[in-house]
């Protein structure tokens, strides 16, 4: 079966190949593509190798978005850790466009390896790789940096078993770069399929370590299903159900599932952030106990066998910066297009959560819009089913028995009909007033005649009177 072509990204990022920046840095090849730029295979003139993330031209015109791929640099400095990729320079090349200078790996992201391992992996090799990736946030974490777009695709496991985090591009810093917040409330990013409800909601005053913690169990979801948390929906559907719906239990995908498992993945994935692990040290401590209960060893010690992921020299896709699908975004303000669209039903991936012009422009009232968002994605299935509604003007009160709400046709069959009504009264209040106007001009018109009538009679009495013998004047008669 022959593979799905390449995306307009990955075609456009490959024209670089071959370029040289700065007069140092040589692209050798596209390693993967994503929502803010492309990652490439690269070498210094002193025979380094490295990965460069260059950001998409036609966001680099945009302050804001070069803010937002520059804070990449931003977290993952901020963050002391191996599990970290680091960031070793930054710069811009010749065209203008800013760019990153990373470290290069050697492996497979997780979810490679899951479909190279039929769909889905065993509990045993989920939960030990679960220990590094838990406590990689939890450093990230106790510097104020929050991941947001946790997921299969940006967790990274090298040759040497040793597991590295991906795309800081969305993370959230206790205090912004310059102070200024690029996250704006009311707008939905990162991945809507590993997103917790206060994420999708797009409440980012509710966002927090927790919140990260819910993405780790959904990945492990994954990992141990082979299917999303919410079933394998379009990112729409994903987002309506992670805003309304509570995740299923492991053991409803995965029947027989070790009860101590399922019990793990309960909390992690709880639709109150309250219920959940409140620290990724909590959450570490009961895998590793979860672990231990089912294998009887320790799962911070537990070998992992080496990536298949050919290396850099055989096939330049060893590293990526993510799927090579935008992050999915969702934003209840009017879409702004930079790019053709991606293939698929993806939902566009451009801004993230910078704040640009219209944008800016949401409501205050936080929990009306969940609110009506909450209506519209429970009455989804209705409309489905139900067909087109009839118009609002027709449909008829029946709060009282709903059983008695006419049929569609048969609402707008009486619209109809009461429509025509109206037109008949109007057109007889018409008529009426212009028989009225008619009338009163007639009647004008008849006293006008009759005045003149009654004028020509005087004259011809006076014309008699000033020809008689009594004189012309009725004074000549006295």
């Amino acid at each position: 079966m022959d593979s799905a072509p390449p995306s307009l990204a990955t075609q456009i990022a490959r024209q670089r190949v071959g370029r040289v920046l700065r007069d140092k840095w040589r692209l050798d090849s596209v390693l993967g593509t994503g929502g803010f730029g492309a990652v490439y295979a690269a070498t210094h003139r002193n025979g380094k190798r490295v990965a460069i993330k260059i950001i998409h031209p036609e966001l680099n015109a945009i302050a804001d978005a070069r803010s937002r791929f520059l804070r990449e640099a931003y977290a993952v400095n901020a963050v002391s850790h191996p599990g970290m990729v680091s960031i070793l320079d930054d710069d811009v090349d010749e065209d203008g466009c800013v760019f990153l200078v990373m470290e290069l790996l050697d492996g497979e992201t997780l979810e490679a390896r899951r479909l190279r391992g039929g769909g889905s992996l065993d509990f045993d090799d989920v939960l030990s790789m679960a220990d590094p990736i838990l406590d990689v946030l939890a450093a990230a974490h106790e510097k104020g940096v929050v991941h947001r777009d946790l997921k299969p695709e940006n967790v990274f496991l090298l040759r040497t078993g040793q597991i590295k985090l991906l795309d800081f591009g969305v993370a959230k810093l206790r205090e912004a770069p310059r102070g200024k917040a690029l996250t704006v409330n009311g707008i939905v990013i990162g991945t809507p399929a590993f997103m917790p409800p206060e994420q999708a909601r797009g409440q980012w005053q509710l966002v927090d370590e927790r919140s990260d913690l819910y993405s780790v169990g959904a990945t492990l979801f994954t990992l141990l299903t082979g299917q999303l948390v919410h079933g394998n929906v379009t990112p729409q559907e994903s987002l309506v159900a992670a805003v309304t719906t509570p995740a299923p239990s492991l053991d409803t995908i995965s029947p027989g599932a070790p009860r101590a498992l399922v019990a793990l993945l309960a909390r992690a994935l709880a639709f109150e952030r309250q219920d959940r692990f409140q620290t990724a040290r909590e959450m570490q401590a009961a895998v590793r106990e979860v672990y231990h209960e089912l294998t009887g060893g320790l799962a911070s010690t537990a070998p992992h066998e080496a990536a298949r992921a050919p290396s850099v020299e055989d096939e330049p896709t060893t590293q990526r910066g993510g799927d090579d699908e935008p992050t999915a975004v969702l934003s209840r303000m009017p879409q702004i297009t930079l790019s053709p669209p991606s293939r698929g039903e993806r939902l566009a991936s451009i801004f993230d959560s910078a704040d640009f012009g219209d944008r800016s422009e949401l409501s205050a009232e936080i929990a009306k819009a969940t609110a009506e968002l909450n209506a519209s994605a429970a009455a989804a299935k209705a409309k489905d089913s139900a067909g087109p509604e009839p118009d609002e003007a027709t449909i008829p009160n029946v709060k009282d028995d709903p059983a008695k709400a006419p049929e569609p046709n048969e609402a707008l069959a009486a619209a109809q009909e009461a429509r025509a009504s109206r037109t008949w009264i109007w057109v007889a209040l018409v008529v009426a007033v212009l028989v009225g106007l008619l009338g009163g001009f007639a009647l004008v018109r008849g006293k006008q005649r009759r005045g003149e009538a009654l004028g020509a009679e005087r004259c011809y009495a006076a014309a008699w009177l000033g020809s008689s013998p009594w004189g012309s004047s009725p004074s000549s008669w006295s």
